[in-house]
């Protein structure tokens, strides 16, 4: 069955798929690692690079493939994806314990996204990634601040005085080229809304990652990223709501017991390390550059955070330089991580993406 009539199958019968039930091992009290909330189905969604291709055969026939402009083959009727790895030290490995050597070409299996279902109800489902996808800077933008002009009618929420100016421009959020008299909001790099990863998740991701027939399926959902669902509540810029195919979750969202997470209380002490907020960034993603733990201790704690990685939140950080983070350690909101990271030896930056979407159907 070829990746199209795979896909279209998916969907036509995703109201009568088995799931496999999550589980979380909370028998050992003093690691602090249980969430009693966890009880989540994985269903298959879309498909994006994520194994790395060791099978020597293989390998040499993908050497000998065809490939196009964006590094994308088929062979044997199985879609794959070529890679110079970035990986964010020399130290990281796949998960099969491969140290990723830097400038090497790897070859990835295009499979199946697993994603937890958060909730399913009244026609639709909230699904979130189980593993880290692909790493992203926050925003390329450097400066403190940036000026956008935008119309007045394409936002609801603004700096409380805006400058009003007059003259031609093209507004970021219609298109719409015009003099009409419009406003001055001052933009920071935290902002999710101008933010270069919902850009890529929202483009080239989706593009990637659901076929034209899995994208119409995909609800536009209202994100709100202002200090309602923020753990700091002083930097959020003036972030107006946003519709979006694909978003990060906010810290709000993980600490919600309706969605599975451990909650805000919990979050604060012992509960914080949550195994719902864990995750692994795949092969794919290490290659690009997303930061791994590993540590040789002995102790059960260490052991399970090895191999996890850290992932963007949509909300504000401490600072109108910082955004939001779920660590390792499945620590969530007092944390954070800057917006870009200007190192040239890991241009990606070495957080993780963990999307996040609402799919019209119940599961």
């Amino acid at each position: 069955m070829n990746r199209f009539t795979k896909k279209v199958c998916m969907i036509l019968l995703a109201t009568v798929m088995a799931f496999a039930m999550a589980s979380c091992d909370d028998s050992s009290a003093d690691i602090a690692i249980s969430n009693k909330n966890f009880n989540c189905a994985e269903v298959a969604y879309g498909s994006y690079a994520q194994d790395v291709v060791t099978d020597a055969a293989v390998i040499a026939k993908l050497e000998g493939a065809s490939w196009s402009y964006d590094n994308v083959a088929v062979v044997d009727n199985v879609e794959y994806v070529r890679l110079q790895a970035t990986p964010a030290s020399k130290s990281v490995t796949f998960k099969n314990g491969e140290v990723i050597v830097p400038g090497t070409t790897y070859y990835f299996a295009v499979t199946e996204i697993k994603w937890y279902v958060l909730s399913s109800a009244e026609g639709a489902s909230v699904l979130f990634a189980k593993d880290i996808l692909d790493v992203s800077v926050y925003n390329t933008d450097t400066e403190k601040s940036q000026s956008i002009r935008i119309h007045d009618k394409c936002r609801s929420v603004l700096n409380d005085n805006p400058e009003e100016v007059e003259e031609e421009f093209t507004c970021p959020v219609c298109g719409v080229v015009t003099a009409d008299k419009t406003r001055l909001l001052t933009v920071y790099p935290n902002n999710w809304e101008f933010s270069t990863v919902r850009s890529w998740l929202n483009g080239e991701f989706a593009d990637r990652a659901f076929s034209n027939i899995e994208k119409a399926a995909i609800n536009l959902t209202r994100v709100c990223s202002n200090s309602s669902v923020s753990y700091y509540k002083k930097h959020t810029s003036a972030i107006a709501d946003t519709w979006d195919q694909v978003y990060c979750l906010s810290y709000a969202d993980t600490v919600n017991p309706e969605y599975g997470f451990n909650g805000a209380e919990e979050s604060a002490n012992a509960g914080r390390y949550d195994c719902m907020r864990m995750a692994e960034p795949t092969d794919y993603a290490r290659a690009r550059g997303a930061s791994v733990y590993t540590s040789t201790a002995s102790d059960e704690r260490a052991a399970e955070w090895n191999g996890n990685g850290e992932y963007w939140l949509r909300t504000a950080g401490q600072s109108l330089a910082y955004a939001a983070i779920v660590r390792y350690t499945g620590e969530t909101g007092a944390v954070y991580h800057y917006v870009n990271t200007a190192s040239e030896a890991n241009k990606n930056g070495s957080v993780g993406v963990r999307p996040a979407i609402t799919v019209g159907f119940e599961f």
